[in-house]
């Protein structure tokens, strides 16, 4: 069984499938860690999981509303750097129920697709983007 050698912590992370030999981490203190449960009768065990924390950040949006729904909402700003598309989130404006998602390209936000527009919208509600965390490696 190969292991992931995290530096520089020099802590191993077991491997339970293909792909990644080894992780690379120049700040740890862009990451959480999360130690396996320690086994009495073999000692300390590797990292269950290492999650990259704050990734992306500074992407803006508005909404636009139609017939009391949300009708599109607009990247304002696609923000830096985006490993995975933020949440979006769809607060006031009068209404409910709007929900949509947000795509990345090269780090930013490139566009926010509605998936349901809700209902009861009077006016362009408030879009928050939040980004995510990211696994990075794990058992």
């Amino acid at each position: 069984m190969l292991s992931i050698n995290i530096r520089p912590l020099a802590k191993a992370c077991k491997r339970t499938s293909g792909g990644v030999s080894r992780i690379w981490i120049f700040d740890p203190d862009d990451f959480s860690f999360t130690q396996a449960a320690n086994n009495p009768v073999t000692g300390p065990q590797p990292y269950s999981a290492i999650v990259l924390r704050n990734a992306g950040s500074g992407a803006t949006a508005t909404a636009a509303i139609a017939s009391n729904a949300v009708s599109s909402i607009t990247v304002t700003v696609g923000g830096t750097g985006y490993l995975t598309p933020p949440v979006v989130q769809i607060t006031g404006g009068g209404g409910t129920g709007a929900t949509a998602v947000a795509s990345i390209a090269g780090g930013q936000v490139t566009a926010i697709t509605v998936t349901n527009g809700g209902s009861g919208y009077t006016t362009a509600p408030t879009v928050t983007l939040v980004s995510g965390a990211t696994a990075a490696g794990g058992a």
